[in-house]
């Protein structure tokens, strides 16, 4: 999967971006199959978050949400089998940022800390992280539409980056969070006498 960004009439000038009407323009990105358009005003309202160590990858954890205090201190708990907790390829320990953004219940969706590894006798268990339990827009304290979390490592989503992109504001544990695919890693293919190795 790669995303690319496309020129369009509004972006091509880029002295035209920097003037006073710049909130007005468009700019496009593909996920590969699909093209979408993020209101600039929205990209200048991005919040950089620390990066997370894992991604799930499009399906729904197995494991039972607890809200905490209206999202501070919620978890997900195993709700399968018992085992250490691997996500996307990655063993996790205890500490690691885990990015949730594909439960089927998207009130459960969020960035999370590994507080419990999980073994073959112990559920793991993801609590939220301490900065993304609460609605604070334009903050590296807490997310809003416009955070934006860079994953570190995995099989399918290493240096990939979401963003929250859902209407603001919203409640933690009640409405929900919706992360977008921002910017993929390219995949790059040869053909003879064109060989491509490594990334």
């Amino acid at each position: 999967m790669s995303a690319n960004l496309k020129e369009t009439p509004e972006t091509k000038n880029p002295d035209v971006l920097l003037t006073s009407v710049l909130p007005t323009y468009k700019m496009e990105y593909t996920d590969g199959t699909n093209w979408y358009s993020l209101v600039t005003e929205n990209l200048l309202n991005m919040t950089v978050k620390l990066p997370v160590a894992a991604a799930t990858t499009g399906s729904n954890l197995n494991a039972t949400y607890s809200n905490g205090t209206s999202g501070v201190g919620a978890t997900l708990t195993n709700a399968g089998t018992q085992a250490a907790l691997v996500i996307d390829g990655v063993t996790l320990s205890v500490g690691q940022r885990v990015l949730v953004p594909y439960q089927t219940s998207q009130v459960q969706n969020g960035v999370y800390t590994v507080t419990t590894v999980g073994d073959g006798s112990t559920n793991w268990v993801l609590t939220r992280a301490t900065d993304a339990d609460t609605y604070i827009p334009n903050s590296t304290s807490g997310i809003a539409a416009g955070s934006y979390f860079f994953v570190s490592q995995g099989t399918v989503h290493q240096s990939d980056s979401y963003v929250i992109t859902n209407s603001s504001p919203f409640i933690i544990g009640y409405d929900t969070i919706t992360f977008t695919l921002f910017s993929a890693a390219p995949d790059y293919t040869g053909t003879s006498p064109i060989n491509v190795s490594g990334t």
